[in-house]
């Protein structure tokens, strides 16, 4: 299973000090993961890896009263973290109160593609997911058919599941390039949730 990390401070700190220095860092668990049991984790043969790729977005710290950039940037890499150098030389550069982090063990007939690293992003949104939805290859006609046009155009990867449900949250804004606060946010993942949960059982 894929690891994650996200960071939210009112003072922008170096990506190094999040993503690749400390002892149990995200890069450390691309390539150590020790608290994944391998009987939970079939497909893979060694159940400490996760070196399908990997992802970092982060919203800018240099916003001024001028120039405001609410939009977040996004580097990913299907090279294994932990043998990335240009990860590595980003982390040692920027600096940012928001980031997201993550580390991709992929699961069987999810391709191994920049398309499916996480994070994804739309606009000013940034998502993540960890895990996997059931059966996805037959749910996922089911989830597609109920996305408005834009939403669907915004799915990075319709072989992800992860990205199919970040075009399902999208879907469930009125305006995609809206801002909304924290519990409009909320409410909007919970109805994706019952959306996936409900595509599942049916």
């Amino acid at each position: 299973m894929c690891r994650m990390f996200c960071f939210m401070g009112t003072n922008p700190l170096q990506l190094a000090e999040l993503v690749t220095r400390p002892k149990r860092s995200i890069l450390t668990q691309s390539y150590d993961a020790r608290e994944r049991q391998p009987h939970t984790v079939e497909h893979l043969t060694k159940s400490s890896l996760n070196g399908d790729g990997f992802g970092v977005g982060w919203y800018s710290a240099a916003s001024t009263p001028d120039r405001v950039d609410e939009k977040p940037c996004v580097y990913t890499s299907v090279l294994p973290a932990w043998n990335n150098n240009n990860l590595a030389r980003l982390a040692e550069k920027v600096e940012s109160p928001l980031v997201f982090a993550h580390v991709r063990a992929a699961y069987p007939g999810m391709p191994v593609s920049d398309q499916n690293c996480h994070p994804f992003v739309f606009g000013n949104y940034m998502f993540m997911h960890n895990g996997n939805v059931g059966d996805f290859y037959k749910v996922r006609r089911r989830l597609l058919a109920g996305l408005s046009l834009e939403a669907y155009n915004s799915c990075q990867s319709f072989h992800s599941d992860s990205a199919v449900c970040f075009a399902v949250f999208l879907n469930q804004l009125s305006d995609m390039h809206a801002d909304l606060n924290s519990i409009e946010l909320s409410q909007k993942m919970n109805e994706t949730l019952r959306i996936i949960s409900e595509a599942s059982e049916a």
